[in-house]
């Protein structure tokens, strides 16, 4: 399996899966640390998709905030197919969260978005997760959205100037000119481009284990969307993020942190007392 686009660990350390995105424990610890780490947040809650996706979200943030000396003050289970969230949006408003983690899909959260509009609760930080944190997704909720932020693997498809990103919408334009670039078909590419260089290198005939071999020869291999990728054996392929704050005006996009978070360390650029984006700090070597 080549680079699902999915961030459970269940496909860390397996000979013939390489994961798509950062794997939901990297990105919960990248999170904690910023949230309980520069921003000073105490009281964290979740709600989560009730089934083995959101458990593995809410387990890595149970052992991230027991680093930090705190622990989930609220959890909700959704399950899915489930639309009215109303409940669980009432019982996490009552216990009183500072963060309260999406981990949903895009219709729930959509609703659970509009539900906290609803009932004005303003006092708590909604944070997206995993492949949630997308403008397209986020959209959905109209301006209930307003001031969600997230962490994204991935850089702005429609507005990044990294050359990867230039070529992807040059590309999509010249061969699907109706459909509009977004961070799905971004992943979708990035991945096209992996499995291309791992096929150059492993040569013909083509198998599945030379591939596998092939793959694990990258070494810095620069993508020009992501920062240079080295895949060990344990076959994840991202190992950073970019902090989002969505901020819907005109232009309903995510505004990115120039640089990558790095191994769960990062600071707040700040415009005006208000956290715009979510940068790199970097770590001694």
């Amino acid at each position: 399996m080549l680079f699902p686009f999915q961030s459970s660990t269940e496909t860390r350390n397996r000979k013939y899966v390489f994961s798509g995105l950062v794997l939901s424990d990297r990105q919960s610890r990248m999170m904690i640390d910023y949230l309980a780490g520069p921003r000073k947040f105490k009281r964290f809650g979740a709600l989560y998709q009730d089934d083995e996706y959101g458990k593995s979200f809410l387990a890595a943030f149970e052992t991230d905030l027991a680093r930090h000396g705190l622990k989930l003050v609220a959890t909700e289970p959704v399950k899915r197919g489930v639309t009215d969230v109303s409940a669980q949006i009432a019982k996490l408003q009552a216990a009183k969260p500072e963060v309260t983690f999406l981990v949903l899909t895009p219709g729930p959260a959509a609703q659970a978005l509009k539900e906290r509009q609803k009932i004005g609760w303003s006092d708590t930080l909604m944070v997206s997760t995993g492949p949630l944190t997308d403008e397209t997704y986020l959209a959905l909720a109209g301006d209930a959205s307003e001031g969600v932020e997230g962490l994204s693997t991935l850089p702005d498809p429609v507005r990044s100037d990294v050359a990867g990103v230039k070529l992807y919408r040059e590309q999509l334009l010249k061969y699907f000119p109706k459909n509009e670039p977004n961070r799905y078909s971004l992943a979708g590419y990035l991945a096209g481009m992996l499995f291309a260089e791992g096929a150059k290198r492993a040569g013909r005939p083509l198998t599945r284990d030379g591939l596998v071999t092939a793959l694990e020869t990258l070494k810095g291999f620069d993508t020009g969307i992501v920062p240079p990728m080295t895949i060990g054996p344990d076959h994840d392929t991202q190992k950073q993020g970019s902090g989002c704050a969505w901020r819907r005006g005109t232009s309903s996009r995510f505004r990115t942190g120039s640089s990558p978070i790095r191994d769960a360390v990062v600071r707040a650029a700040r415009r005006g007392g208000a956290v715009d984006s979510l940068r790199r700090s970097r770590r001694a070597e």
